[in-house]
């Protein structure tokens, strides 16, 4: 018991957040499977969220009409309504290539997930892992991986279905009670966001590195939820805020390096030189284009990393949250006075 409370009274945050940034900059061989993992699951709560509720108001107006399918009817019409064989033939290989195509990209992001976690946390008999060796270990746990994001993301996607029913029914029919309901089913949208994809994450950890079943992960990753729900929250929240300056700083980055070729580019738009403002232009993109990238990169490798960190410390017991601390560094001042 003693050596539980020894474990739960640790610094969480300086066990996680430090080797986190760290080992998100100095390895920087590992962004390329970050920013593919990322098509898929980013890592951070708060963003995720975010980014699921993207024009909610719009999707719960449409969510009873056939609108949603709109994409799906006009490849069918494509291929159904060809003015010859011909153009039927070559509407469906463009449909098969496009779903080929985006195979291949989830599948690819699948693989960085796991190889992003095993770079992150695994070895190899020479020591840590190198790029083969986690495509490796990414490709080897693609079924398990696979299935963990079809269960995490579809239960997901379900409750975010369930959100949108009554803002669909509000936007029909107005009423009071619609309105409790929706804030109501909102609250629990936002903690089936957190709590899935704190589980995903845990989950992950333990399929790639612990070769656990994907029944077995979940339990053990919705175990760890339920016993250190408060530190998650607060881990969150802080994933959320460095993913915020990260992508400031890169914003500020490119301000800076943009600069000089900014005042290139209004040079020659004043001299009328066409070829050099476009060539300015050109660089001008790119360079904001790689600079997000990087930073979007270090992002996803940060958040990975400060998961797979929240894992392994959890694996050894529950964490005490920051406000438990406050409160008991209060509750002990007033007693002393």
């Amino acid at each position: 018991m003693i050596r539980k409370n020894k474990i739960a009274h640790r610094h969480v945050y300086r066990e996680i957040l430090p080797p986190a940034l760290r080992g998100a900059w100095r390895e920087r061989w590992l962004w390329p499977l970050a920013l593919l993992a990322g098509l898929i699951q980013t890592g951070g709560i708060l963003d995720a969220f975010l980014v699921s509720s993207r024009n909610i108001g719009l999707q719960s107006v449409t969510l009873f009409d056939a609108s949603w399918s709109s994409a799906f009817r006009v490849m069918w019409q494509r291929i159904t309504e060809a003015p010859d064989s011909l153009s039927a033939i070559t509407a469906t290989e463009g449909i098969i290539v496009s779903i080929t195509v985006m195979a291949i990209t989830i599948a690819l992001a699948l693989i960085a997930q796991g190889g992003l976690i095993f770079g992150i946390g695994g070895t190899v008999r020479n020591g840590r892992p190198g790029l083969r060796d986690c495509l490796r270990a990414g490709a080897k746990h693609l079924p398990r991986v696979l299935a963990l994001n079809i269960v995490t993301l579809g239960l997901l996607w379900l409750a975010r279905f369930l959100m949108l029913m009554p803002l669909a029914l509000y936007a029909s029919s107005p009423s009071t009670g619609l309105v409790v309901a929706s804030v109501g089913v909102t609250i629990l949208y936002i903690i089936a966001v957190l709590s899935l994809t704190a589980i995903h994450f845990f989950a992950l950890n333990n399929i790639v590195l612990e070769e656990g079943h994907v029944a077995q992960s979940l339990e053990r990753g919705l175990i760890m939820l339920r016993g250190s729900w408060l530190s998650i929250i607060e881990v969150s929240l802080i994933l959320f805020a460095v993913g915020v300056g990260s992508m400031l700083a890169g914003l500020l980055l490119f301000l800076a390096m943009g600069l000089p070729v900014l005042l290139v580019l209004l040079g020659a738009v004043l001299v009328n030189a066409s070829l050099l403002a476009e060539f300015a232009w050109f660089v001008w993109a790119m360079l904001f284009i790689v600079i997000m990238l990087m930073a979007g990169a270090f992002n996803l490798s940060f958040q990975y990393r400060a998961w797979h960190h929240l894992y392994t410390r959890l694996s050894e017991g529950p964490a005490l949250a920051k406000i438990h601390r406050w409160l008991y560094a209060m509750m002990h001042h007033l007693q002393a006075s």
